[in-house]
């Protein structure tokens, strides 16, 4: 059994459940640290081992963690989009993935019971999930939503009847707890970010100042527009990517395809804007 935990108000309600049902020698928690964590998650997860811990000796958390800094990953990769959320598989899924087969000392994806935190009305696409999903993030794994129908008046009820203090991030007027930059982040959770956190938000800003610059966006103003009206978070590709010099003579070169297509049974230009 593992339980997911992200520091957010959900996964603080689903481990106190799974603590209070399950034995802790049984489970193991997982924090996915993708390295673009607000300081007070650090902090709340910090805050809760030890709290579970001085009740529970046998308590585990632990974390799973990448090799490569994110905002290396950034100017490499280019930042993440709503078109291209590379780095939801790179800096999460893929970490925990990693993370169970060292835990159990196997190569091969193992079988496991994962308590999340999700509720149908986080979102839209969230909101056809069933309470129960196999094989959904990896093979073998079977996610388990105990929350799934609850609204967040109930998470906040449960949350002080219960003495569990909600991570800071909602006190400073934030509604979801995620990653200090992100390209679904509302125009209110960057503010609010960038007023409490400046240095997180600036060093993944110059990353996008940088992919403005290299797709001809030349001045000032013109690139600070780019990013305050959300024009970085459409980006579907690698264009724009800060240039690697020991592959300049194939990266300056623009690509060329040709397609043929021979008795085309339907009509392929709908469907070929996708590609």
């Amino acid at each position: 059994y593992v339980v997911a935990f992200s520091g957010g108000k959900d996964s603080q309600v689903i481990l106190d459940l799974v603590s209070r049902v399950i034995p802790p020698e049984k489970y193991t928690v997982v924090f996915t640290n993708t390295g673009m964590e607000l300081p007070c998650t650090i902090d709340t997860v910090e805050n809760t081992e030890k709290y579970y811990k001085n009740m529970y000796p046998e308590f585990k958390l632990v974390h799973a963690k990448s090799d490569k800094d994110a905002l290396e990953l950034w100017k490499k990769y280019g930042p993440p989009s709503r078109f291209s959320r590379w780095c939801c598989s790179v800096l999460k899924t893929a970490l925990f993935g990693r993370k169970m087969k060292e835990l159990l000392k196997t190569d091969k994806q193992p079988k496991l019971v994962v308590f999340e935190g999700v509720r149908n009305d986080e979102s839209a696409r969230r909101s056809t999930y069933g309470r129960v999903g196999e094989g959904v993030k990896h093979v073998n794994l079977i996610s388990c939503r105990a929350i799934l129908k609850w609204n967040v008046s109930e998470i906040y009820l449960y949350m002080y009847k219960n003495g569990i203090s909600p991570n800071p991030a909602y006190t400073m007027g934030l509604e979801r707890v995620g990653c200090g930059v992100c390209p679904f982040a509302s125009d209110w959770s960057e503010y609010v970010i960038s007023k409490r956190y400046p240095d997180i938000a600036n060093k993944y800003v110059t990353v996008v100042e940088d992919m403005a610059r290299n797709i001809g966006i030349s001045s000032k103003a013109k690139i600070d527009e780019y990013i305050s009206s959300g024009n970085w978070k459409k980006n579907a590709g690698g264009k724009g990517l800060v240039p690697d010099e020991s592959r300049m003579d194939i990266i300056t070169k623009e690509p060329v395809y040709e397609c043929i297509v021979k008795k085309p049974k339907v009509d392929w230009e709908k469907w070929f804007s996708t590609l």
